[in-house]
């Protein structure tokens, strides 16, 4: 499955696609053990549906995991603000966890931090966070945002097993989940294996 979103870039800075609207133009919700590859340039409002993704799923009492590999938390928690999310609650009580990349200073509750060639450690963080909303009878939306700090650490083989371990986990716990990688950066290689891993592909398009 493949779908292509076209928005400009007023739209982009105003979130005009949320997670309502990607639903309707795939026809149906994403669905659990679904792993969805989202493609887009710069600025095409990629960790603004991301958060959308994860926000809608919390106010329906599901749990969430986003790493983050750029923004920091209190970044993406001031953004969601804005967009009308308040996550600082989910966060507290544990229904929404990060897992934050090249992290410096002190870590919110609920935050754990790694290093990029990590890979190994990143699996078996991400295991237990997703395995502990489980046994919690929760429902896991889960995000990635974004691929290119753990391509450029460690390159597309060892990247490509690590989804690939992943990708199974949260198919096996029932996620629902999303990719995020910059579109244009990378070479055809990099890309076309990762639309190959994934179950869907939506690209977002800032012209």
């Amino acid at each position: 499955m493949s779908l292509i979103l076209k928005q400009d870039s007023q739209a982009a800075a105003t979130s005009q696609i949320t997670i309502d609207k990607l639903d309707n133009a795939l026809g149906e919700k994403l669905q659990p053990k679904q792993n969805t590859l989202l493609l887009g340039p710069p600025l095409s409002g990629k960790s603004t549906l991301a958060i959308e993704f994860l926000a809608s799923g919390l106010n329906a009492h599901e749990g969430a995991v986003l790493v983050t590999t750029t923004n920091s938390p209190n970044s993406i928690t001031k953004k969601a603000r804005a967009l009308g999310w308040n996550l600082e609650g989910y966060e507290k009580h544990g229904d929404l966890r990060y897992v934050h990349y090249n992290h410096n200073g002190a870590l919110s509750h609920g935050t754990a931090a790694v290093e990029p060639e990590n890979l190994g450690s990143t699996l078996l963080m991400l295991s237990a966070m997703i395995s502990g909303l489980r046994k919690q009878g929760r429902k896991v939306r889960f995000v990635f945002d974004n691929l290119t700090t753990l391509l450029d650490t460690n390159g597309l083989y060892k990247v490509a097993l690590f989804l690939h371990e992943l990708m199974g986990r949260l198919k096996a716990a029932d996620a629902t989940s999303i990719f995020i990688l910059e579109d244009g950066i990378h070479d055809g290689e990099v890309t076309r294996v990762l639309r190959s891993m994934s179950d869907g592909v939506l690209e977002l398009n800032g012209s």
